[in-house]
């Protein structure tokens, strides 16, 4: 008895799946999240620092006044 072509064909397109195109879209969604992104503002630096505690309240409403130019 002989196998069938069509199921050899339908593993190959698995393996290919596999092998080449899984990564691939894998890769794409993690490297297009890293990219997407966008530097942050000099107003969203400034929240940072002073959520974590590197500037005193003083510090932080002169410096936001500053960068809001008031």
């Amino acid at each position: 008895m002989m196998a069938d072509h069509g199921t050899w064909m339908l593993g190959g397109w698995l393996i290919f799946l596999i092998v080449w195109l899984i990564p691939f879209v894998f890769s794409y969604f993690v490297l297009r999240d890293r990219f997407k992104g966008r530097s942050p503002s000099a107003r969203e630096l400034l929240d940072q620092a002073y959520a974590r505690g590197e500037l005193s309240r003083d510090e932080y409403l002169k410096k936001r006044n500053d960068i809001e130019g008031r």
